[in-house]
């Protein structure tokens, strides 16, 4: 049994385990996940600072993600889709890069997710990525391959989940989800985006954005 794959089929399906509880730390070990989705509102209660439309976090975990919660070692997983591999590729790059001009659009990696190390090679066989050793606040991965064309595939392929969070941009920072539970709440993270919008210097989005019985306005 020891030289058969064993596959863990996530199904799709997010916040299906919940590693909650103070010191709780998961630790899978030479296993194939296959099917990771996406995370949705319930999952980005506790997401920040990680992107809920990375699969490649295993929003099938519930965790605090301010801490270690998810340890993989020896497993390989099959992303959600191609634009998300070419993200993670394209922005581990730029971590790694020896060009100060290319690290800084990754700093984030330093002051949010905490990343110590990040070393990273092609996937077997010149297909999707290996991360030899990758340590965040949230998790560690050591000998785990990301990929999109599995050289093992043992549960169906399921389809993206619809109106899951998307990766558009491989060359862009992947958007943050947050939950709210009330109107209020939506006011108060609408005017904390916008804050966040007018100090980098980008611009306003060309719409109102309305909640409760009134409308947001950028401050």
């Amino acid at each position: 049994l020891f030289s058969l794959p064993t596959s863990v089929d996530l199904g799709m399906v997010v916040n299906q385990l919940n590693a909650t509880a103070p010191h709780s730390s998961i630790y899978w070990q030479s296993l194939y996940l296959e099917n990771a989705a996406p995370g949705d509102a319930v999952s980005s209660m506790l997401a920040k600072p990680y992107s809920a439309a990375v699969s490649a976090n295993i929003w099938a975990m519930y965790c605090n993600r301010a801490r270690n919660c998810l340890n993989l070692h020896n497993t390989s997983t099959y992303l959600a889709s191609e634009n998300e591999l070419s993200y993670l590729t394209f922005m581990y790059s730029m971590f790694n890069s020896p060009l100060p001009n290319m690290r800084q659009h990754t700093a984030f990696y330093n002051t949010e997710l905490k990343v110590t190390i990040l070393d990273i090679g092609p996937g077997p066989n010149g297909q999707g990525m290996t991360l030899y050793n990758a340590s965040t606040s949230a998790w560690q991965v050591i000998n785990g391959v990301y990929t999109t064309h599995p050289a093992v595939t043992i549960a169906p392929r399921l389809p993206f989940p619809p109106g899951g969070p998307t990766i558009r941009q491989s060359t862009q920072a992947a958007p943050w989800v947050e939950a709210v539970t009330s109107c209020a709440g939506m006011q108060v993270r609408f005017v904390q985006n916008f804050a966040s919008i007018h100090a980098t210097g980008r611009q306003w989005p060309k719409r109102l954005l309305q909640a409760q019985n009134g409308f947001i306005t950028p401050p």
